[in-house]
């Protein structure tokens, strides 16, 4: 791996991954996306299938973001030694548990990460030691999830955590913590997250979100959002193929009386 990888910049679009096919990752940058999110909690993959997907990633031209499939800190190291450009952990729900993830992020004394960078992708395998030790934290994205009635409450909280880089708002799980399970876009939800958006931009951390039926990409970015997971692989090949499916009765059924 080369030293030293650009920048976040923001802001940044991205799609999720749940296939973990490597073909499907190497394009995510191909065709324009800026980050990949690998999906563990939701994507049947594991840490074996997770690295080809990172190397296809990066290798098309777009950062590789994990989602860990637990709060767990330990997922953080192991994904950060492969190489991964940043970690989303699902469903945290105050300071406490933000600041476990962000020290899972820091080698000691600043953290509790365990420390191998002589042998670990992420440092070329070992060939450019120094330099990722200097420069690891600062090309890494810490992204936490606020889903929860908890976390909605400690959002300021969470929010002011050294080392969370990216508070990502996920509007679905939110939806049914707070009384409309699979209705994100009712208003007393939106009201909750327009409120938990604007703590994040006054602490003056990187806001994450996704776009539901009712609040489009667009409206996202208009709205202060500097990183937006729009589509997911899954879906866009579902629904291309049924399109296709679609398009092949229309043709029959002109053509057969089916």
């Amino acid at each position: 791996m080369s030293r030293l990888k650009a920048p976040h910049q923001f802001p940044a679009s991205g799609c999720w991954l749940h296939f973990f096919n490597p073909m499907i990752a190497e394009l995510v940058g191909l065709v324009g996306y800026d980050y990949a999110m690998i999906d563990m909690e939701h994507g049947a993959g594991t840490l074996d299938r997770v690295l080809p997907l990172v190397q296809a990633a990066q290798l098309g031209g777009a950062k590789a973001l994990v989602r860990i499939p637990e709060r767990d800190p330990r997922w953080v190291g192991r994904l950060m030694d492969v190489g991964a450009d940043g970690v989303m952990v699902p469903m945290v729900n105050n300071a406490e548990e933000a600041r476990a993830m962000a020290e899972a992020c820091a080698y000691p004394p600043k953290g509790t990460r365990g420390m191998a960078p002589g042998v670990i992708r992420a440092s070329g395998y070992g060939g450019e030691v120094e330099s990722y030790v200097e420069h690891y934290r600062e090309e890494f994205l810490l992204i936490v999830q606020i889903e929860t009635v908890q976390a909605a409450h400690e959002a300021r909280a969470i929010a002011e955590i050294d080392g969370v880089d990216v508070l990502f708002i996920g509007p679905y799980d939110f939806s049914a913590a707070v009384g409309f399970p699979g209705e994100p876009d009712h208003p007393d939800v939106q009201r909750q997250i327009r409120e938990i958006a604007e703590i994040v931009k006054a602490a003056g951390k990187t806001l994450g979100g996704i776009p539901t039926d009712g609040t489009s990409i667009g409206n996202l970015y208009d709205q202060g959002y500097d990183l937006v997971l729009g589509g997911f692989d899954m879906i866009m090949l579902r629904e291309a193929m049924q399109a296709d499916a679609a398009s092949h009765r229309e043709c029959m059924g002109e053509r057969h009386g089916r």
